[in-house]
């Protein structure tokens, strides 16, 4: 023989309507922590990119942070858009940087997949081709690079101070060739003027 039970709270019957009700208006704190960490989980599917503009042709470096407080593990797959990260290297905090590809023309995205997990970036990723923009972004990566030559080596990765002094070494000389790039670029005289007199108040 089978019994069933039926709960039962201020003469409602559980399962029913009108227990939903009474649960929700009687225990509403139950209810809102159920959607605020709905909320939560909604927001930590995020990715931080930096720069989020990049330049058309060289750049220097830019890094990808996870924003749910969970490391980027060392040799999973890294997808910015339509274009893979082949070789990064991760940090003691488990935040990756990468050299962007010089093949990068009006991209445009706000998606990256990091493994088999896919995030939403906090800016929209895409290319600059306006001089003024083009130094801001030399300079936020130059930030990044000088940033990146204080960070500690993160425990366990293979090869991390080769990988990181690699980085750092191409890192400059990318910055110099960038700014050769920029210059080939905007040749007219318009644009150099804009360029150059950029280049001076940043650099």
């Amino acid at each position: 023989m089978t019994l069933s039970l039926s709960i039962t709270s201020a003469g409602v019957k559980e399962g029913t309507t009108e227990f939903s009700e009474y649960w929700r208006t009687t225990f509403p704190s139950t209810t809102t922590l159920t959607e605020t960490r709905e909320e939560e989980t909604e927001e930590d599917k995020k990715a931080s990119i930096k720069p989020y503009d990049f330049i058309v042709g060289t750049n220097i470096i830019a890094s990808i942070e996870r924003l749910d407080n969970n490391p980027i593990d060392e040799n999973v797959t890294i997808v910015i858009g339509n274009f893979h990260i082949d070789d990064y290297w991760i940090d003691s905090d488990g935040i990756a940087y990468f050299v962007p590809p010089k093949t990068l023309s009006n991209f445009n995205t706000n998606e990256v997949t990091i493994g088999n997990e896919t995030f939403d970036t906090s800016n929209e990723i895409s290319t600059v081709s306006d001089p003024k923009e083009s130094i801001k972004s030399l300079e936020n990566q130059l930030d990044l690079l000088h940033t990146l030559s204080d960070l500690p080596i993160g425990n366990g990765m293979e090869n991390s101070k080769s990988v990181k002094d690699q980085l750092l070494k191409e890192g400059y000389y990318r910055f110099q060739l960038a700014l050769n790039d920029l210059q080939n670029k905007f040749s007219d005289f318009e644009s150099n003027k804009v360029l150059s007199d950029e280049i001076s108040k940043v650099f």
